[in-house]
């Protein structure tokens, strides 16, 4: 609230042009993360019913092919539900000060790694939209397509690039 207690106070503005800002890639559609998440939960629990629920036969051979067919459905469960994991997935950070965007993706052992590097100067025109962002090369051709609901970021996004690449809306 502001002192007058009059209404709520305006987000404060971004100050400085020094700090990166970080955006995460994150699902396009998180409808298929959810159903990614609930199949690999089925195929996990199957694996494991496939020991435990009565009536299972004990022969030898059958043993072996349970076995295979229950790892392989253990694999692939654990596969589905770690398919959208945060830690896999890249992210960009804009970086101010050597005026260039990175995307970074974390190796095995946790470290990021630059997949790309984007010169501010190279970026043809910056578009911003109500939850979006999305840049574009000399040619026209969609580089990145971010999903920014954060207006305080989009704000820092926006005073870093209005200085070097054109501004669309």
């Amino acid at each position: 609230m502001d002192f007058a207690g009059l209404g709520p106070v305006a987000p404060v503005a971004y100050r400085g042009d020094s700090a990166p800002v970080r955006i995460a890639f994150g699902p396009r559609y998180p409808v298929a993360r959810t159903v990614f998440r609930a199949s690999g939960v089925f195929l996990i629990l199957v694996a494991s019913a496939m020991w435990f629920l009565p009536g299972s036969q004990s022969d030898a051979d059958l043993v072996i092919m349970k076995l295979g067919t229950s790892l392989f459905f253990l694999f692939c469960g654990l596969a589905l539900v770690m398919i959208h994991h945060s830690d896999n997935l890249p992210e960009v950070c804009f970086d101010p000060i050597r005026r260039e965007l990175r995307v970074l993706v974390r190796a095995v052992d946790g470290q990021p790694h630059i997949v790309l590097r984007r010169g501010y100067d190279s970026l043809g025109r910056v578009r911003f939209h109500k939850n979006r962002v999305e840049l574009y090369d000399f040619d026209g051709r969609l580089l990145l397509g971010l999903k920014v609901a954060d207006p305080i970021r989009r704000a820092a996004l926006r005073s870093q690039l209005r200085q070097l690449a054109s501004i669309c809306n």
